[in-house]
């Protein structure tokens, strides 16, 4: 924006008309848009609504100047970037993480480049029969990433009808993505195959008891 100069201005005598004119020019250009970061003062206190903000409604401004979306689905709170829950009760038969099924995914949100925690909690793991595994992984959709197991329950029990065995499990994960808008979900697989035992039991991942849930926020 140009500068105002008032160089030439002498109380009780008139004023040089170019810099009138130079004056003029430079409020001009400030009204019809020139005002930009750069000349506001740090004291201006500028009311939030008047803010140009990017997006949707869901976005917010952080603390630190920057700009985030706040997680839909299941809700958001406690600074959680996304979070959804799940209650359905999931027998696996995917052996491998790349036929893994999904089991939550996670509303998106827009990375900013820093660390984010991403964690997961089921009420009830349950692998059968004795000897069996179930694995967790942690994907990015968006890239079609999987970024590697972050959890895994075996049955040690011995074999048998009583080898039942099952627990509660969350699975945490420290992850830096690029910026951008990010999407990330939670599956499930099985070593071996899921094999009911002469109780029928499946090996199974359970939300609906308790319910299972992803949640992400900033590290």
């Amino acid at each position: 924006m140009p500068s105002i100069s008032l160089t030439n201005a002498v109380a009780g005598q008139i004023a040089d008309a170019g810099m009138v004119n130079n004056n003029n020019a430079a409020l001009i250009a400030a009204i019809n848009g020139g005002l930009d970061n750069a000349n506001i003062s740090p004291a201006a206190a500028i009311s939030p609504t008047k803010l140009s903000i990017p997006g949707t409604t869901s976005t917010f401004l952080r603390g630190d100047g920057t700009w985030a979306s706040v997680g839909g689905g299941g809700g958001s709170g406690g600074g959680d970037l996304a979070w959804a829950a799940y209650t359905t009760n999931t027998i696996l038969v995917g052996t491998s993480a790349s036929s893994a099924q999904t089991l939550v995914t996670a509303p998106n949100f827009v990375a900013d480049g820093s660390a984010y925690w991403l964690e997961f909690f089921c009420g009830r793991v349950q692998p059968q029969p004795q000897g069996r595994t179930i694995n967790f992984n942690f994907w990015e959709t968006v890239a079609g990433t999987d970024l590697g197991r972050a959890g895994a329950f075996t049955n040690t029990m011995a074999s048998g009808v009583n080898s039942f065995i099952a627990v509660s499990i969350i699975c945490r994960f420290r992850h830096t993505p690029a910026s951008g808008t990010r999407t990330y979900q939670v599956k499930a697989w099985v070593d071996l195959g899921s094999v009911a035992d002469s109780s029928g039991h499946n090996s199974e991942v359970d939300g609906s008891g308790i319910p299972g849930y992803i949640r992400i926020w900033k590290a």
